[in-house]
């Protein structure tokens, strides 16, 4: 089982590699990846798939797919997708900015919700040019959330000029349903008295994160 101090350990060194690669002659890079290749077969091979106990709790290729068809709502996929690719908590997505971006560099500040430092990760290109094309979309909406990207709806009502944390767990609950990816393993032991079981799922929003990570 991998803790959250590991995972973000692997995370700070995800985003190290992506600042160093674009600055790495052909031959560095090569050698760069059969040395890790090497250390993953020596070190990680036998945890190809980490699990929590004997259950995996990442979203394989396949079902991020299958979870990413269902989304038409451009604003709910780019969360996700942020959560996917920079391997983002789901607080941290919620509450982007546009003062978080330096978009001459194609990087965003992260303030990160248990270390509480500011990482700086670099945004793959083809999540730059949808995040550009959303903002196009919706400037307006932004502008008047105080720059906020995840802009509150309707449905989901917030005090604050982002989406309720809650409610995007609501979201992706809702698609991950639509994707027929809801798998309940097991239920919760609760130490409060008289306090009713929840459903444990194996897909939360942290599997997206997962994702990230896991394929580095």
């Amino acid at each position: 089982m991998l803790d959250d101090a590991t995972l973000d350990e692997l995370e700070r060194i995800k985003a190290q590699l992506n600042a160093l690669l674009p600055k790495l002659t052909k031959w560095k890079v090569e050698e760069l990846q059969k040395g890790i290749s090497a250390f993953y077969m020596k070190k990680w091979k036998r945890n190809k798939i980490r699990k929590y106990g004997s259950i995996s709790k990442a979203f394989t290729q396949d079902e991020l797919d299958r979870f990413f068809s269902v989304i038409k709502d451009d604003r709910w996929l780019l969360l996700f997708e942020y959560q996917t690719y920079l391997a983002l908590r789901i607080r941290e997505a919620c509450v982007l900015n546009l003062k978080d971006f330096d978009f001459t560099i194609r990087e965003l500040r992260v303030h990160t919700e248990k270390a509480h430092t500011l990482d700086t990760l670099k945004i793959p290109e083809f999540l730059y040019e949808q995040t550009m094309a959303y903002i196009e979309r919706h400037q307006k909406e932004i502008e008047e959330h105080a720059g906020y990207l995840f802009y509150p709806d309707k449905m989901g009502h917030s005090s604050m000029p982002y989406v309720n944390l809650n409610y995007a767990r609501t979201v992706f609950r809702y698609y991950a349903s639509m994707a027929g990816l809801v798998e309940v393993y097991d239920t919760s032991d609760e130490s409060v008295p008289n306090r009713a079981k929840r459903k444990l799922h194996r897909l939360t929003t942290h599997s997206l994160r997962h994702y990230a990570i896991y394929s580095l």
